[in-house]
Order: structure tokens, then C-alpha cells, then sequence
């Protein structure tokens, strides 16, 4: 499999009246034809500015300052507005948070997708609308020819949730940008998304980015696995790899947390995630890190791979690596 779309040296800061909050601190990360990658960090960590930023969407404050996200061969970042329009929708599908909020709550959602599937694909409207149709039953949604008639505030969040994956699929994109998919859905309603999800994407041969913050979505249905802290990524691996051998502090104390903590919602390790408006320096997880030396304090840690296809940042476990 070759590489879909490839990120480097990604940067992204807010100027507000608090400062310059450094949100996304240089992430280097690719996802091949076919993969599912999944993203997971806590909230603040940058998943959702990521998302943003993979297809040149981050809005003011916020700001790209540096890096390209090439896909098939073009830089998204330097695009023209026109050619990023083409491409957001027609080969890149988003899933957002909290789908009621994101659809039109003026027009129905027949409509809405029947325009979104004119805007990427067949100019005929009653191809369109034989279309959307069509992508209403496969995502799963009953009587899909009267729920065409529906507004968005007649929709439960699991109907609506499937009706944002319709859109995003309609265009059978190569590239799905899945940015917490299933939050604030009840658990019953998130298992059916997720594996509606999976399904779909390897039907299409679609590659994805699959963010959330939770790890049993990660170990159920993707391939890899980028752990965020504080706008960086501090480990990524093979998905089994990582759940048998999670080598970065800030990892192992994620997944000890999900194992023995979850329902107490303690966490394993002091301190809270820290303000991007004001990082320490250094490794960023160093005022909370039980390995932590002077070193950490005084340098950032660079991504080593610990063994193939692993790659972890961290000055301790780097050393031990070698």
C-alpha cells in the first residue's frame, strides 16, 4: 500500500488577548491507501485542531504557521481556495462532533444532501436525490424516503450522526476524517456508529483518521495508533504493538487508567494537561512524569523508534532503547 496523505512539521497557533497558544506543536504523520488510523489524546490535546488542519480549515485565531500536508502529490495547505473546495467533500469526507449542530436547521436533510452530493459528484438533481436516498439506506436509517423531509431538530443524535456519514461518504472519498464521531451518543448508539463506520470505509477502500479519546474504540477498529499530548505526538505504532507494549510514560498511565480507573475517573498520573498558552519547556509532560530528568526540563525529545515501526518521544526511554 503507498501513502495517502502525508503531514509534516504541521504547526498551528491561536493569537488571542491570553498570548500565543501553540495548539499543534510539529506533527509528522502519514496514513496509507486502505488504512484506519486512529488519534487519541485527551480534550486539549489538538486532536480537533488537527482535523481542521489536514484540510486547511483552522479559522482566526487560530492560524497554520508551518508544514505541508501533501496529498497525492499537491501541498492542501498551499491550495487554491477554488481546488480545496473541489477536493474537501469530493476526495476527503469529515465527520464532525455533535452532528445536529453542524447540519443546516433550516433545510431538510434530503435537501442538504442531495446538495452535497451535487456540489461533489452528478449535476442531475434526480440523480442526486435517488442518491441521497440510496446513502440514507446504507447508513442504516428506516423509511429513508420520508426522513428525506426531516429537519435536523426532528432527528435523534444517532439518526442525525448517520446522516452526517451519508454526507461525508456520498462522494465515496479516498480519505475520511473521522473527528470524534460518536460523542455524546449513548453507548449502544456509539458501537452501531463505530462499526457502521468500519464497515463502510472498507467497502469504499477509503483511508481514515479515526480521533477520539477513547482507547477501546482505537484497539476495536484501527490499524495504528498516534497517541497526542500537548500538541505533539509522543508515540505511534502498530495497534497491537502499542497495547502490548506501550513504551512513553504519558501511554502506559492512559492505558493503566482505562484498566483499573475508569469508572472512579481518577487519574494515574498528578497534575492536569498543561495551558498552550503557556507550555513548559522541555518535554511537555515533564512536570507530571515519574521518569522525568533534568534533561527532560531543559530539551524536547525527538520521536525514536524503539523498535520497527514504533516510535516514541522520550529521553528516558530512548535511552533505554539503545
Amino acid at each position: 500500500m503507498s501513502v495517502l496523505l502525508d503531514v509534516r512539521d504541521l504547526r498551528i497557533e491561536f493569537h488571542t488577548s491570553e498570548g500565543i497558544g501553540r495548539a499543534v506543536n510539529g506533527i509528522d504523520l502519514s496514513v496509507d491507501e486502505r488504512q484506519i488510523m486512529g488519534i487519541v489524546g485527551e480534550s486539549g490535546s489538538g486532536k480537533s485542531v488537527i482535523a481542521s488542519g489536514l484540510v486547511n480549515l483552522v479559522n482566526p485565531p487560530g492560524k497554520i504557521v508551518s508544514g505541508t500536508v501533501m496529498y497525492r502529490g499537491r501541498d492542501l495547505l498551499r491550495e487554491p481556495d477554488r481546488s480545496l473546495q473541489r477536493i474537501r467533500g469530493r476526495e476527503i469526507g469529515l465527520i464532525v462532533q455533535n452532528a445536529k449542530s453542524a447540519l443546516n436547521p433550516l433545510i431538510p436533510i434530503g435537501r442538504q444532501l442531495a446538495n452535497a452530493i451535487r456540489a461533489h459528484g452528478t449535476r442531475d438533481a434526480q440523480a442526486a436525490a435517488d442518491h441521497a436516498i440510496l446513502m440514507l439506506e446504507k447508513v442504516g436509517i428506516p423509511d429513508p424516503v420520508m426522513r428525506l423531509h426531516s429537519y435536523p431538530h426532528q432527528l435523534s443524535g444517532g439518526i442525525a450522526q448517520r446522516v452526517m456519514i451519508a454526507m461525508a461518504l456520498s462522494s465515496n472519498p479516498r480519505l475520511l476524517i473521522a473527528d470524534e464521531p460518536t460523542s455524546g451518543l449513548d453507548v449502544t448508539i456509539q458501537a452501531q456508529i463505530l462499526d457502521l463506520i468500519h464497515t463502510l470505509v472498507h467497502e469504499l477502500h477509503s483511508a481514515t483518521f479515526l480521533i477520539t479519546r477513547d482507547l477501546g474504540i482505537i484497539a476495536q477498529h484501527c490499524e495504528s495508533i498516534a497517541v497526542l499530548y500537548a500538541g505533539l505526538i509522543i508515540e505511534q505504532a502498530p495497534v497491537r504493538v502499542f497495547f502490548r507494549h506501550p513504551t512513553h510514560p504519558y501511554s502506559e498511565a492512559l492505558i493503566k487508567s482505562v484498566a483499573t480507573t475508569r469508572e472512579r475517573g481518577r487519574r494515574l498520573l498528578p497534575g492536569t494537561s498543561p495551558n498552550i498558552y503557556d507550555l513548559p519547556g522541555g518535554c511537555p509532560l515533564n512536570p507530571r512524569c515519574p521518569l522525568v530528568q533534568p534533561i527532560c526540563r531543559e530539551a524536547m525529545p525527538g520521536l525514536q523508534e524503539t523498535s520497527p515501526g514504533h516510535f516514541v518521544r522520550c529521553h528516558v526511554r530512548a535511552l533505554e532503547s539503545n
